[in-house]
C-alpha cells in the first residue's frame, strides 16, 4: 500500500513540476506581472519617498501627500493586464522600434479575444524600463469596462477606469501617484 501511495505521490509531484515548466515558457511578451513585482519590491524598500496621491471618482477629487503608499494594492492591477496567457499566444503582434535614447516595444491585439488591447514599453539604452502603458477593455451585454495603466519609473503612476453599466449608469475613476522625492 505504501509503495502504491509513494508512486502516486512521485508522479503527482512530477506533473506539478512539468506544469510549472510549461508556465514559464509562455512568457512570450513583456511580463507585466514580473515588472509589477520588481517595482513593488523596489518601491516598498524606499523609506525616504514622498508621494502625492490623487483619486478622482465621478468628478470628486481627493489629494493627499504621503510617506508610504500601499504598492501591493496599487500595482495589483498590472496582474490583470497579463498578456502571457497560453490561450492568447497568437493574439498579439509585437514591434520593436529603436529610439534615439532606447527602445519602444509595442504589443497590439490582433483579434478581439484578449481583453488587453495594447501594451507599450519604453526602455532606456541600458535596457531599464522607463515607461509602461497598457489598456484593456471588457464588454458584455451588461457592462463595458475600459482601464488603462501608465507608469513612469520613479516619477508617476496613473490608473484610469471608465465603466458603463446598463441600468446603473457610468462611473469614472482616476488615480495618480506622483513621486515628489
Amino acid at each position: 500500500m505504501h509503495k502504491i501511495f509513494s508512486v502516486i505521490l512521485f508522479f503527482s509531484l512530477m506533473a506539478c513540476k512539468s506544469g510549472q515548466e510549461k508556465k514559464a515558457e509562455y512568457k512570450k511578451y513583456f511580463d507585466l506581472i514580473q515588472f509589477g513585482e520588481q517595482e513593488k519590491a523596489s518601491l516598498e524598500g524606499d523609506t525616504t519617498g514622498i508621494f502625492e496621491k490623487r483619486v478622482t471618482v465621478n468628478g470628486k477629487c481627493e489629494v493627499k501627500k504621503m510617506n508610504k503608499i500601499e504598492w501591493d494594492t496599487d500595482l495589483e492591477l498590472l496582474r490583470e493586464f497579463d498578456i502571457n496567457k497560453p490561450s492568447w499566444q497568437s493574439s498579439f503582434s509585437q514591434t520593436e522600434t529603436v529610439l534615439p535614447n532606447g527602445q519602444l516595444i509595442r504589443i497590439i491585439a490582433t483579434d478581439s479575444m484578449p481583453q488587453v488591447k495594447e501594451v507599450k514599453v519604453v526602455k532606456n539604452q541600458s535596457g531599464k524600463v522607463m515607461e509602461v502603458y497598457a489598456i484593456r477593455c471588457t464588454m458584455n451585454f451588461l457592462y463595458e469596462l475600459t482601464q488603462s495603466v501608465h507608469y513612469f519609473t520613479d516619477s508617476l503612476y496613473q490608473l484610469k477606469s471608465s465603466q458603463k453599466i446598463w441600468l446603473l449608469g457610468d462611473k469614472k475613476f482616476f488615480m495618480e501617484i506622483k513621486f515628489l522625492k
